[in-house]
């Protein structure tokens, strides 16, 4: 790949898709008021055209395409369910990837999006749908941001970055739920409490991971290392 095996070129890359990452206004919020005007304005797992606008208003999020970011709706749009709302949990992981506040205090919101009965434990099973969501956002979703938009950063780089990721994602997983829970689920048969998963997340150092752009790096880094 040239010049983009550098992982100097490849950093330029990723500041570019959290630019347009920041540009949403996300992370001037911190996680836990996402989460609640989240539940706020949402029915049945379900955010409407009207809820959206309100979540929109609260927050003041920037979603109409402006020249700092040119295809916020693009990533909206993909968001959509088919009759044109919004999924309530996936919305809300999308808000406490990009917000700010500390990895722990954003472990406990995203393991209560998968909790709505608040029993304090999920399944290994269930862990592995919300790894599965989170790279989804992460790799599939906000990247569109970066894509076909003029700018200083080669659109060729960073579309070979972006692949990079896709292509990549499924291959380092084991490795991130690992970060999540260890060795406490192996199977889809076995479970990990709240409080668990929290120590987890502390014990892994896991400061700057839940984002957006902890996830990429990561996956990166390990791509970069499988090479080395």
């Amino acid at each position: 790949m040239g010049c983009l095996e550098s992982r100097e070129i490849i950093i330029l890359e990723e500041k570019f898709v959290s630019l347009m990452e920041a540009s949403l206004n996300y992370a001037s919020h911190d996680c836990k008021i996402i989460d609640y005007y989240h539940r706020k304005y949402s029915y049945k797992e379900e955010i409407n055209y009207e809820q959206w606008l309100e979540i929109v208003h609260k927050l003041g999020l920037n979603v109409e395409n402006t020249r700092e970011c040119p295809r916020a709706k693009d990533l909206y749009e993909s968001l959509k369910n088919p009759n044109g709302t919004y999924n309530f949990r996936k919305m809300a992981e999308l808000g406490i990837l990009l917000s700010s506040g500390n990895s722990i205090e954003k472990a406990r919101l995203l393991f209560q999006l998968f909790d709505p009965l608040d029993e304090k434990i999920l399944s290994a099973a269930t862990i592995n749908q919300l790894i599965d969501e989170i790279l989804e956002i992460c790799v599939g979703k906000t990247t569109i941001l970066a894509l076909n938009v003029n700018s200083k950063i080669s659109q060729n780089s960073v579309v070979k970055y972006v692949n990079i990721l896709k292509k990549n994602a499924k291959k380092f997983k084991p490795q991130i739920i690992n970060k999540f829970i260890g060795s406490d689920a192996k199977n889809k048969y076995e479970f990990i409490s709240l409080s668990n998963f929290e120590s987890r997340i502390k014990k892994s150092n896991l400061e700057n991971f839940l984002t957006t752009q902890g996830i990429r790096q990561f996956i990166f880094e390990e791509k970069m290392k499988s090479q080395s």
